[in-house]
């Protein structure tokens, strides 16, 4: 019974949402030397301080973070619906 109503919750709380369209304060991206092969610093993305990936362009590295988002944003909606199938 406990577990219904978590799932309930859960899913009252992420499914109504929409894919995130802003980054918050958990993304970071940063311009550092990366071993890249020009010798270049590229800009690195980081989520919760882990890095990402790296682009060559800010746009890039944001681009990329938002990407991750999306996918962060749906594996949360698989996990919503297995809770819900009791998987």
């Amino acid at each position: 019974m406990k577990n219904e109503t978590l799932a309930k919750f859960i899913k009252h709380a992420y499914q109504a949402e929409t894919p995130p369209e802003k980054l918050d304060k958990r993304h970071t991206v940063t311009r550092e030397f990366t071993g890249h092969i020009s010798g270049k610093p590229q800009f690195v993305a980081r989520f919760c301080g882990e890095w990402c990936g790296s682009r060559g362009t800010v746009e890039g590295a944001l681009e990329l973070l938002e990407e991750l988002e999306a996918l962060r944003h749906d594996q949360m909606a698989i996990d919503i619906s297995l809770i819900m199938k009791g998987a």
